[in-house]
């Protein structure tokens, strides 16, 4: 281990990872694989887990911290999801102008539990379903979860759940119109968070539109004055 280089370290590690997946999964479900496809998709999760770091390292240079103008023409969906209490997921969105003047915010919670990567595909999801609802064809979607961001990019994709679930995205952005995705950190992402922490009835759902909600006002009227 201390003579091959990181890449075949990592490699080595995942093989075994998924050696000892799908030993629980012979044992538990009675299923077995190939032994090429226990490998093909111990690498296939390793070009995906590389591409993300790639990906982090390029974003680290020029990282986005808080919230800038979309290009002229375009609208911007900050979207984010946020664990309820333990007990479900809230998803938010907020979507603003080229000025950063307000036009759309909406909330869902949802009596479901997801994995964080899961949510904040879902969120990126509830996202341009709003903006399908709105009639926004050319929209910049941004998030502060840089793996989702950067999967998004990419047109290659494991067959894992997330790689499905990435691909469904695609498609869905595609049925909008011009989506462009974006990564900004948590502190410019800080609206759609509280969205996402707003709503306290399960299984609901509520869109406000032209007006923001108060507990807004104060953050949209402190960013638009660093436009």
């Amino acid at each position: 281990m201390e003579r091959v280089d990181d890449t075949v370290l990592e490699q080595f590690v995942v093989v075994l990872w998924m050696m000892w997946s799908e030993r629980n999964n012979q044992l538990f479900n009675r299923k077995k694989a190939e032994e090429w496809e226990v490998v093909g998709r111990a690498l296939s999760y390793w070009e995906e887990y590389a591409s993300y770091h790639k990906r982090e390292e390029q974003v680290k240079e020029t990282e986005a911290v808080t919230w800038k103008r979309p290009p002229t023409g375009w609208v911007k969906a900050n979207v984010d999801a946020a664990v309820i209490e333990g007990q479900g997921t809230g998803l938010g969105m907020v979507l603003r102008d080229e000025n950063g003047g307000f036009l759309r915010a909406a909330v869902r919670r949802e009596r479901r539990c997801w994995p964080p990567e899961i949510a904040e595909m879902k969120a990126v999801e509830f996202g341009l379903k709003q903006l399908e609802m709105g009639g926004f064809r050319r929209a910049v979607v941004e998030m502060d979860c840089l793996q989702v961001e950067s999967a998004l990019h990419r047109a290659d994709h494991s067959r894992l759940e997330t790689g499905h679930v990435i691909k469904e995205l695609q498609a869905e952005a595609q049925r909008v119109g011009e989506i462009q995705w974006s990564f900004v950190k948590q502190a410019g992402n800080s609206l759609a968070h509280n969205m996402a922490h707003s709503l306290y009835n399960w299984e609901t759902q509520e869109v406000l539109d032209s007006r923001p909600p108060i507990f807004l006002l104060d953050s949209l009227t402190k960013e638009m004055a660093s436009y």
